[in-house]
């Protein structure tokens, strides 16, 4: 038996400890969320206590059925913070984004699935270019780095600069490059912004013109209904609304400065509130870009490729 091991609990009872934990609240309930999280939770646990990443399958396929009590209290502890609204994520500590796994805190954002739209899209038209010398794509609000990182990963002769307002979120996305890119984690170059509002002038200010900028930047309205409680409490506000009484404030800037930051030809890639997506679209026509939208998996207007009207990629 593992040295790590005691036979005081199996697996499937610390499965039973941790639901019954979760079960105290009703959100999760009514998501139908307990048995999915409490498997998580064990395994996120686990790995802490091991630091042995196993899959679902190979942790109940190498497990004897018994469960150490470090495994054991640290679950329960990591469920009693999740039955009081924590993220999951945070909890854990780690999320998985497209390709790859990326730390998380905090700090920053959850990567969503809708977002990994947004990345395919990039990929799809960014794999049209000639990729024979390197090309340059500017990110505003690099957050924790998933689609900067995502992008290098992908395509070997890319440079990114990004802009971050977050210090917290700075020191994130380098950890994850580190960790996914390896020595190409030096192709990553982050500027801090001082002000949110200003993200477009700071790119600017660098003298240099990208192929592509791309962005998921913060859109939600403060009246928004769809904001979720626990994303209210923990996710970082500057990350995820629009300034009061400016909801468009972010598309507008690029829809104006757009064309200053980018090549001819170059192209915007923006993730956008479905609900605003048409007001969003006639913003940029109205500037000189030619649009497309996208949707998500639940069939709403997620995406935008823009393109200002003279050029092409």
């Amino acid at each position: 038996m593992d040295s790590t091991l005691s036979s005081s609990k199996t697996i499937h009872q610390v499965l039973a400890l941790i639901a019954e934990t979760l079960s105290s609240s009703s959100g999760l309930l009514e998501k139908k969320l307990i048995s999915s999280e409490s498997e998580q939770i064990l395994l996120g646990a686990f790995r802490k206590v091991t630091g042995k990443n196993l899959d679902r399958l190979s942790f109940y396929s190498q497990r004897d059925g018994a469960i150490s009590s470090e495994v054991l209290d640290l679950a329960l502890s990591f469920a009693q913070r999740r039955s009081q609204g924590e993220l999951l994520q945070y909890i854990l500590g780690y999320q998985f984004f497209f390709e790859h796994e990326y730390e998380v805190s905090p700090q920053v954002l959850v990567p969503r699935p809708e977002t990994e739209v947004l990345i395919s899209v990039a990929m799809e038209r960014l794999s049209l270019i000639d990729q024979s010398g390197s090309f340059l794509g500017f990110e505003m609000g690099l957050g924790s780095g998933i689609l900067s990182i995502e992008l290098l990963s992908r395509f070997a002769s890319l440079r990114m600069i990004a802009t971050e307002l977050s210090q917290g979120a700075i020191e994130i996305a380098q950890r994850n490059a580190s960790h996914i890119l390896g020595d190409g984690a030096s192709r990553l170059m982050i500027h801090s912004v001082g002000h949110s509002m200003d993200v477009c002038e700071t790119l600017i200010s660098l003298g240099v013109r990208a192929d592509f900028l791309i962005s998921n930047p913060p859109y939600l309205l403060h009246s928004s209904e769809e904001v979720e409680d626990e994303v209210m409490a923990h996710e970082p506000h500057e990350a995820l609304f629009a300034p009061e009484g400016r909801p468009n404030y972010f598309f507008e800037k690029m829809a104006h400065y757009g064309k200053d930051l980018l090549k001819q030809g170059g192209v915007l890639f923006l993730e956008l509130p479905h609900e605003r997506s048409q007001d969003i679209v006639k913003l940029f026509k109205e500037h000189g870009w030619e649009t497309q939208l996208f949707r998500d998996l639940t069939d709403r207007d997620r995406v935008c490729c823009a393109q200002y009207k003279g050029g092409r990629i």
